[in-house]
Protein backbone atom coordinates (compact mmCIF):
# COMPACT_ATOMS: atom_id res chain seq x y z
CA UNK A 1 0.00 0.00 0.00
CA UNK A 2 2.84 2.39 0.80
CA UNK A 3 4.42 1.73 -2.60
CA UNK A 4 1.15 2.48 -4.37
CA UNK A 5 0.71 5.70 -2.40
CA UNK A 6 4.31 6.68 -3.19
CA UNK A 7 3.60 6.15 -6.90
CA UNK A 8 0.43 8.27 -6.55
CA UNK A 9 -1.91 5.40 -7.31
CA UNK A 10 -5.38 5.96 -5.85
CA UNK A 11 -6.45 3.11 -3.59
CA UNK A 12 -10.13 2.26 -3.62
CA UNK A 13 -11.50 -0.47 -1.38
CA UNK A 14 -14.83 -2.24 -1.19
CA UNK A 15 -17.10 -2.12 1.85
CA UNK A 16 -20.73 -1.88 2.79
CA UNK A 17 -22.11 1.11 4.59
CA UNK A 18 -23.73 4.51 4.30
CA UNK A 19 -20.52 6.35 3.34
CA UNK A 20 -19.71 4.20 0.30
CA UNK A 21 -19.82 5.33 -3.31
CA UNK A 22 -21.13 3.24 -6.19
CA UNK A 23 -18.14 1.81 -8.05
CA UNK A 24 -19.84 2.55 -11.37
CA UNK A 25 -20.26 6.22 -10.44
CA UNK A 26 -16.69 6.53 -9.11
CA UNK A 27 -15.22 4.98 -12.26
CA UNK A 28 -17.39 7.21 -14.44
CA UNK A 29 -16.15 10.28 -12.55
CA UNK A 30 -12.53 9.12 -12.83
CA UNK A 31 -12.73 8.26 -16.54
CA UNK A 32 -11.59 11.69 -17.68
CA UNK A 33 -8.53 11.51 -15.44
CA UNK A 34 -5.17 9.83 -16.02
CA UNK A 35 -5.22 8.69 -12.37
CA UNK A 36 -4.20 5.08 -11.86
CA UNK A 37 -6.47 3.19 -9.49
CA UNK A 38 -5.90 0.05 -7.44
CA UNK A 39 -9.14 -1.75 -6.54
CA UNK A 40 -9.03 -3.71 -3.27
CA UNK A 41 -11.72 -6.31 -2.59
CA UNK A 42 -12.27 -8.03 0.74
CA UNK A 43 -13.54 -11.51 1.36
CA UNK A 44 -17.24 -12.29 1.57
CA UNK A 45 -17.49 -12.79 5.31
CA UNK A 46 -15.21 -10.05 6.68
CA UNK A 47 -14.77 -7.62 3.81
CA UNK A 48 -11.72 -5.35 3.92
CA UNK A 49 -9.99 -4.42 7.16
CA UNK A 50 -10.77 -1.22 9.05
CA UNK A 51 -7.13 -0.17 8.45
CA UNK A 52 -7.55 -0.63 4.70
CA UNK A 53 -10.76 1.39 4.77
CA UNK A 54 -9.08 4.12 6.82
CA UNK A 55 -6.10 4.40 4.45
CA UNK A 56 -8.07 4.09 1.20
CA UNK A 57 -8.73 7.13 -0.94
CA UNK A 58 -12.28 5.96 -1.66
CA UNK A 59 -14.62 3.31 -0.26
CA UNK A 60 -16.95 1.79 -2.85
CA UNK A 61 -19.64 -0.79 -3.17
CA UNK A 62 -20.63 -2.73 -6.25
CA UNK A 63 -24.23 -2.04 -7.23
CA UNK A 64 -26.35 -5.19 -7.12
CA UNK A 65 -29.83 -5.38 -8.59
CA UNK A 66 -32.59 -7.65 -7.39
CA UNK A 67 -32.40 -10.12 -4.53
CA UNK A 68 -28.66 -10.52 -4.23
CA UNK A 69 -26.76 -10.85 -0.96
CA UNK A 70 -23.27 -11.11 -2.39
CA UNK A 71 -21.19 -11.28 -5.54
CA UNK A 72 -18.57 -13.83 -6.31
CA UNK A 73 -15.34 -11.79 -6.39
CA UNK A 74 -14.22 -13.17 -9.74
CA UNK A 75 -17.60 -12.31 -11.30
CA UNK A 76 -17.56 -8.82 -9.82
CA UNK A 77 -13.99 -8.16 -11.00
CA UNK A 78 -14.68 -9.39 -14.51
CA UNK A 79 -17.86 -7.32 -14.70
CA UNK A 80 -15.98 -4.15 -13.79
CA UNK A 81 -13.14 -4.97 -16.21
CA UNK A 82 -15.60 -5.58 -19.06
CA UNK A 83 -17.48 -2.36 -18.33
CA UNK A 84 -14.37 -0.19 -18.41
CA UNK A 85 -12.19 -1.62 -21.17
Amino acid sequence: MDALKKDRVAIWTSALGPSTVSLDKALEDAASSDQQIALVFGNESRGTSKLMQKRADLIFQIPMVGFVESFNLSVAGKEQKDMHN
